[in-house]
């Protein structure tokens, strides 16, 4: 990232695709250092209150509207989303965020350094000693013998604003069969996914749809053990977030698309970090598909699309 008239843009800094990699940018809230995934900030900007539109529901943690790239970004204080207490003269900065679709304004205290590790290093949450009923992490990473606490911004908004939650969106999923009939249950879905919430809503509303075969990771690695060790059926799909310890969605379709073993098998991601560049990369590692959180309902359509010519040539159809 470099600064011009006082903002940081994203440059050069970019990761390659599927090297397993990810990069964090870590901040101050407070008193604490935390880290946020770099795929998901757009603009680290001077904060300027003159610009702030306070709007009627503004509070203490919804701050009000700012102005960006030409329309406008909710702003949210972050060290109140924390449970912090209220800043007393500091000048903030702004951390523009995009991911779920959507974009939004935090504030923060300071920025430090962009740390470039493998997910290797991630040590998810309920492997620390915090509590891991918290939803304000997501992970740590240990960098320079520092312990950086990686925050689950996901997590945090989607308690603020329901309509980022995936259970909202379940509603609409098509729980009929496709025109071109073929048997639901009998799909194999290998669903990779770290947080434990996000995948029992997931895996309930495919359930709901008639997929009844799915078998669930935590991780890419696991996922890649498991399709190393048993033979997967003609109507093989794999669904994956981005984000994982160990290896990433991103790695893990690479490894699998580069398999003549595996790479007929459907890959279709499922993450909050799916935008226009996201998805450049996700056609890098030959994803057939790519969809951003909480759009469940159209996880459904996209398999149905990818499965049911497979489906026919097996004789699956109804």
């Amino acid at each position: 990232m470099s600064f011009n008239d006082g903002e940081v843009k994203r440059g050069s800094i970019l990761l390659d695709t599927g090297t397993n990699e990810v990069e964090f940018l870590e901040i101050a809230v407070g008193s604490e250092r935390f880290g946020v995934n770099v795929a998901k900030v757009s603009q680290l900007l001077v904060w300027d209150h003159a610009k702030l539109t306070q709007l009627p529901s503004s509070d203490n943690v919804f701050l009000g509207s700012y102005p960006f790239r030409g329309s406008n970004c909710a702003v949210f204080d972050l060290s109140q989303i924390l449970g912090f207490e209220l800043r007393q003269d500091i000048n903030p900065l702004l951390l523009v965020m995009e991911f779920n679709s959507r974009i939004n304004g935090f504030l923060v205290d300071k920025v430090f350094n962009i740390e470039r590790v493998s997910w290797n290093r991630f040590l998810p949450i309920s492997e620390t000693t915090f509590d891991v009923t918290s939803h304000s992490l997501t992970g740590t990473v240990m960098i320079d013998k520092r312990v950086i606490m990686i925050l689950d911004i996901e997590a945090l908004m989607a308690e603020l604003d329901p309509e980022q939650q995936i259970s909202t969106y379940i509603k609409y999923v098509n729980n009929e069969s496709p025109v071109a009939q073929y048997k639901r249950e009998e799909v194999q879905i290998l669903y990779c996914e770290d947080s434990g919430v996000i995948r029992k809503t997931t895996v309930k509303t495919l359930e709901q749809a008639g997929f009844r075969n799915i078998e669930q990771f935590v991780t890419g690695a696991e996922l890649l053990r498991h399709l190393q060790a048993n033979t997967p059926q003609a109507t093989t799909l794999i669904l994956s977030d981005i984000e994982m310890p160990e290896l990433d969605g991103l790695a893990l379709c690479k490894a699998v698309k580069s398999n003549p073993k595996f790479q007929r098998i459907p890959f279709v991601f499922f993450s909050s970090l799916i935008n226009e560049q996201m998805r450049a990369k996700c056609d890098i590692v030959k994803a057939d598909a790519a969809f951003c959180k909480p759009e469940i309902h159209m996880i459904v359509d996209c398999i149905d699309s990818l499965l049911t010519p497979l489906a026919e040539g097996e004789g699956l159809t109804e």
